[in-house]
């Protein structure tokens, strides 16, 4: 699980779509931003978008997709990049054995000396109160749906280079920012649940960075994952995720040297924008750092379906 943790396997790349997404030119795109009453991110897209068939089990033991499940992520990626060419200039697509229901994209940036992998994963599970069934799935394939609501997780990663095998890259090693999230145990038995402190860390590294009183939930642009700071993207375009990425960058050089005395305090406390440490370091914090994101609103409204989203406006 450590190893999980700690990198990202590059296990196998189509040739075919890889070739297709070099021939991409960048191109900005307008798509309404939305989170769902789970939290879950996703774009508004102008037209239907249908998603096929696909296999429910794969051995993860083998690296290569079989043609069938190929062939329609071919045809699938083809059609999304044709109608938003935007969201995958630059980067390269990977087939992850272990997750093959989503699609996962992904590019590495230089900032000064460090590196950082830009990971774009499409979910293209079937979600009830967001997607039109074409065609039941069985114990074999998943649905055939339709869509105007596209799931999606886009995050810069920090890490320490790639590492190559036989020639080609075989993970990328994450540069791992923060030691332990774990606090402790809470109940008995069958009740026994572990408790974290990710939530605290995401909070603590957002609100730092956000104007007093500024409140954007659900979104976090600052998130603890694989035991590091991410920075949590919604600009998708090639052009924007590369002006945002000083950002997390500068977060960085700010909250490394204090990482351990963070840790230490929300082991003590739950996050409180009241905590001596938060105050504390938001007081020095360069006054241009507290207003990166000033301009964002979040508006909370029912869909079609009585269910509560949040419409994000940069």
């Amino acid at each position: 699980m450590e190893e999980l943790l700690e990198k990202i396997y590059v296990h196998h790349i189509d040739p075919g779509i890889n070739r297709m997404l070099r021939s991409i030119k960048p191109e900005e795109f307008i798509y309404p931003k939305r989170f769902s009453h789970n939290e879950e991110f996703f774009i508004k897209t102008g037209k239907d978008i249908i998603v096929p068939q696909l296999p429910v089990h794969h051995d993860i033991a083998r690296e290569t997709p079989d043609e069938r499940y190929a062939g329609a992520i071919r045809n699938f990626i083809t059609s999304l990049a044709s109608l938003y060419p935007g969201l995958f200039s630059d980067l390269i697509y990977i087939f992850d054995p272990a997750d093959i229901h989503k699609l996962k994209f992904l590019k590495l940036y230089k900032v000064e000396q460090s590196q950082y992998l830009y990971f774009l994963m499409i979910d293209l599970l079937y979600k009830t109160h967001y997607h039109e069934l074409i065609k039941k799935g069985n114990n074999d394939f998943t649905p055939e749906y339709k869509t105007r609501n596209l799931f999606l997780e886009s995050s810069f990663i920090p890490v320490t280079g790639e590492v190559k095998k036989n020639g080609r890259i075989d993970y990328f090693k994450i540069k791992q920012t923060i030691s332990e999230t774990w606090v402790g145990e809470k109940g008995r038995g069958y009740l026994l649940k572990g408790i974290w402190m990710d939530d605290d860390l995401t909070k603590f590294f957002s609100k730092l960075f956000l104007p007093e009183n500024k409140r954007i939930y659900p979104y976090y642009p600052l998130i603890c994952k694989y035991k590091t700071v991410c920075f949590n993207v919604i600009e998708l375009t090639a052009e924007k995720r590369r002006k945002a990425l000083p950002f997390l960058h500068r977060a960085l050089s700010f909250l490394q040297p204090n990482m351990s005395t963070i840790e230490q305090a929300l082991k003590q406390d739950a996050f409180s924008e009241n905590l001596p440490l938060f105050k504390n370091l938001k007081a020095q914090l360069p006054e241009a750092w507290k207003n990166t994101w000033g301009n964002i609103q979040v508006k909370s409204y029912l869909n079609e379906n009585n269910l509560k989203e949040y419409a994000i406006d940069t």
